[in-house]
């Protein structure tokens, strides 16, 4: 290759790196948050059939994806690489542009909640990666051999498996993480440090939603539409048929716009949540009938130690009146409240989770079977918030980085010594 050609290259070959690995990673920490775009396309398209492979499908995408952009970057299996990265942008290219012109889903989710874009936002960034994919491809498999022999045993076995094996572990680390656990990152308005009366809040000079009157009138038989500005007001004879008001353009949406907890009688409590001044928790329980009887047991143990402790806790659901009241008859002693099911789903990603609450700001979370025991919920209210605060996954991702780190310098360290080998 000439030094263009090498500079192209690397160029190519690092942009596809480095955005296969930011993509799978925020999908990836996320699972189930792909998983439920998913079942937006499989519904979009009529294949609502699939939904319930869309975890297992969302979990083997965001990996595959995250260890694509990994091999690029550590320039591990480079025809692998070529062909799965060309594979990629050649299946996706023509559906963003499908997307983008059908619109049947308006968020694509590429970047899962860590970056929104519009349809034609990503379409137009999948054409540039679509063609150094194309150009990374064509370079590679032009190559005379796919790498120089490698006279020292133990140099072969790390440059031809350890590494790759290493990248696919590290690929399925976040999301086995996100199975087991909780998401080790939280890009959503839920987060833990986040103040959810902030986020639901209007400013008053917030831009609000604008809308255009369409006006249907009929003449002669003939039915044709007007503008407020064009409206034949000096026409006598034109006869009015029907209005319409559409939204030309959006205004402000606070980040958090749908969350509620309605009683029976449709009465909102989320004031009492979000402006308690201590200590609160709300339990996230999708569908009721996920709870098993040892659920049930943790749950009103953790009602009676709250109750212990003065810590009003609330439990959200998206079940019927009739499940909710199936679930009190069988002993559940958390007072239930009805919550959109998507927000419920976006709070905690887990079958029934846990939050904690101190003056209406997130200060941790849990999957049901993983929350302290008992007795902290007992003396919850007399901690700091320090003590209350959780870190998510910060230590896990730190770790992440400086175990990349650390295997980027090995790396290296072993091509030199594989180079100076060669050389003699």
């Amino acid at each position: 290759m000439t030094t263009f050609q090498k500079i192209f290259y690397h160029i190519s070959r690092l942009l596809l790196g480095v955005v296969f690995l930011f993509s799978g990673f925020v999908k990836s920490v996320d699972p189930q948050g792909f998983a439920y775009k998913l079942q937006d396309y499989f519904t979009a398209f009529g294949l609502s059939s699939l939904h319930p492979i869309a975890y297992a499908l969302a979990f083997f995408l965001v990996s595959l994806e995250l260890y694509v952009g990994l091999l690029l970057l550590f320039s591990e299996w480079r025809r692998v690489a070529a062909v799965l990265v060309s594979a990629f942008m050649l299946f996706f290219t023509p559906l963003t542009l499908y997307l983008a012109m059908a619109n049947p889903v308006s968020d694509c989710g590429c970047f899962g909640d860590a970056v929104k874009l519009t349809n034609w936002e990503t379409f137009w960034k999948n054409v540039p990666l679509l063609l150094a994919a194309l150009y990374f491809l064509r370079r590679v498999f032009r190559e005379k051999s796919a790498g120089r022999s490698i006279r020292c045993t133990g140099c072969r076995f790390v440059q031809q498996w350890l590494f790759p094996i290493i990248l696919g572990l590290l690929a399925l680390f976040p999301s086995f993480w996100a199975t087991v656990s909780l998401p080790m990152i939280d890009f959503r308005p839920y987060r833990i440090g986040a103040n959810l009366r902030e986020a639901m809040h209007i400013p008053e000079d917030a831009p609000k939603d604008e809308y255009e009157t369409e006006f249907v009138y009929e003449k002669d038989g003939v039915e044709k539409t007007f503008s407020e500005f064009d409206y034949p007001w000096d026409d006598s004879t034109w006869h009015y048929v029907s209005s319409e008001n559409r939204l030309v353009r959006k205004g402000y949406e606070p980040p958090i716009h749908d969350f509620a907890l309605e009683d029976e009688a449709n009465t909102d409590h989320i004031a009492e949540l979000l402006d308690r001044t201590g200590v609160s928790i709300l339990v996230v329980t999708p569908f009721l009938e996920s709870l098993s009887q040892e659920d049930m047991a943790k749950l009103n143990a953790l009602q009676e130690a709250a109750t212990a402790g003065d810590v009003l806790v609330f439990h959200g659901t998206a079940s019927s009146p009739a499940q909710q009241l199936d679930l009190r008859q069988r002993g559940l002693t958390t007072t239930l409240y009805t919550t959109n099911e998507r927000t419920l789903k976006t709070i905690v990603r887990a079958a029934t989770g846990v939050v904690l609450f101190r003056d209406g700001v997130v200060m941790d979370k849990w999957p049901l079977h993983g929350i302290p025991p008992t007795s902290y919920f007992a003396t919850v209210g007399g901690l700091s918030d320090a003590q209350l605060r959780g870190s998510g996954g910060t230590a896990l991702v730190y770790g992440l980085g400086v175990v990349l780190v650390l295997l980027g310098v090995v790396h290296v360290v072993v091509k030199r010594k594989q180079g100076k080998k060669e050389e003699r």
